[in-house]
């Protein structure tokens, strides 16, 4: 199992259960992931390709914002 795939199972947890201090975890964790620099390449692009993929008017998609993590107009990230 991948790390994206682990945050994706993590993800899906909070938004069964619409958890704001998990998602607020998981949100910590990719903003950690995304500026370590010793970090793997695909590990700091997770919370990134989260966005892209989180369906528009997703529990998770609305709280990672706060974490940086936004959708430009273009639909790039």
């Amino acid at each position: 199992m991948t790390m994206k795939e682990i945050i994706q199972r993590m993800i899906q947890l909070a938004e069964d259960k619409r958890d704001y201090e998990m998602i607020d975890q998981i949100g910590e964790l990719m903003e950690k992931l995304a500026v370590t620099s010793n970090a793997p390449s695909n590990w700091r692009s997770i919370g990134a390709e989260i966005m892209r993929d989180l369906p528009i008017k997703s529990f998770a998609k609305e709280n990672f914002y706060k974490f940086g993590f936004y959708e430009s107009e273009d639909g790039e990230y």
